[in-house]
C-alpha cells in the first residue's frame, strides 16, 4: 500500500474508535501524564524478582520476533524472488493468523490454562519451529512452517503480557 493509503486507513480507524468505541472501565479519577514517573514505574517493577523474570522473557521474545519480522520480507524477496504484491499478501496472512490465534485459540486456552502454562509450551514450540525453518528450500514449506511459528508467537506475545499483569502486586497494577 502507498503511505497515503495507510494514513487514510489509520485515520478511518481512529475516527471509528473515537465515535463507536466505548471503554468498558471508566477511570475513577483523571491523572496527569508524567514522563519521569513512567521511568520510575519501570525501575520499580524491575526490582520485583518475579516481574523482572517476566519482563526478561518478554524482552528477549520481542527483540527476537521483531528482528525476524524485520527481515522476513527480505528473505521473501532475496531467497524466494517473491514480488512486492506476494510479500504484501504474505504479511496480511501473517496478521490474519495472528488475529485468529488470539481470537479463537487464546480464548479457548485461557479458560483451561494459566498464561504461565501456555508459555511453558508455546515458547519451546516456537523455538523448534523457527529452527526448523532454517534448512527449508521451498517457499511452500517455509510458508507452512512460518505459519506455525506465527501461531505460537501470537500465543507467546499475549501470554507474556498476561503473565506480567498477573504477577504484579495489586498496588502497581496498571502502572507497569
Amino acid at each position: 500500500f502507498p503511505s497515503h493509503d495507510i494514513a487514510l486507513l489509520s485515520l478511518a480507524t481512529w475516527i471509528f474508535l473515537l465515535f463507536f468505541y466505548e471503554d468498558s472501565k471508566k477511570p475513577e479519577t483523571k491523572t496527569k501524564f508524567h514522563v519521569v514517573q513512567g521511568y520510575h514505574h519501570i525501575v520499580s517493577s524491575l526490582q520485583n524478582k518475579t516481574l523482572k523474570h517476566c519482563y526478561l522473557v518478554y524482552f528477549y521474545f520481542a527483540v527476537g520476533w521483531v528482528a525476524i519480522m524485520q527481515f522476513y520480507p527480505s528473505v521473501l524477496f532475496e531467497t524466494y524472488r517473491k514480488s512486492t504484491l506476494s510479500s504484501t499478501i504474505n504479511l496480511v496472512a501473517i496478521g490474519c493468523i495472528w488475529s485468529c490465534t488470539n481470537f479463537f485459540v487464546q480464548k479457548f486456552l485461557s479458560k483451561r490454562f494459566s498464561p504461565k502454562q501456555i508459555l511453558h509450551v508455546s515458547i519451546p514450540l516456537l523455538f523448534l519451529f523457527l529452527i526448523s525453518c532454517l534448512p527449508l528450500q521451498s517457499y511452500l514449506s517455509l510458508s507452512i512452517h512460518f505459519s506455525v511459528c506465527i501461531f505460537f508467537a501470537a500465543l507467546v506475545w499475549t501470554n507474556t503480557f498476561a503473565n506480567v499483569s498477573l504477577n504484579a502486586p495489586k498496588e502497581i497494577q496498571g502502572r507497569i
